[in-house]
């Protein structure tokens, strides 16, 4: 199923996903992911 995203859960989950396909993820790098290391910008 794909991630209900009108709720807070499928909001992140389908981020989660998006990282994992977008930036070429493993499973392994995105659970040890944290805020810290990532550079969002704004533009």
């Amino acid at each position: 199923d794909a991630p209900d995203p009108t709720v807070r859960d499928g909001i992140r989950d389908r981020a989660m996903l998006h990282l994992c396909f977008a930036g070429g993820l493993r499973v392994s790098e995105l659970v040890g992911l944290r805020i810290e290391d990532m550079m969002l910008h704004h533009g």
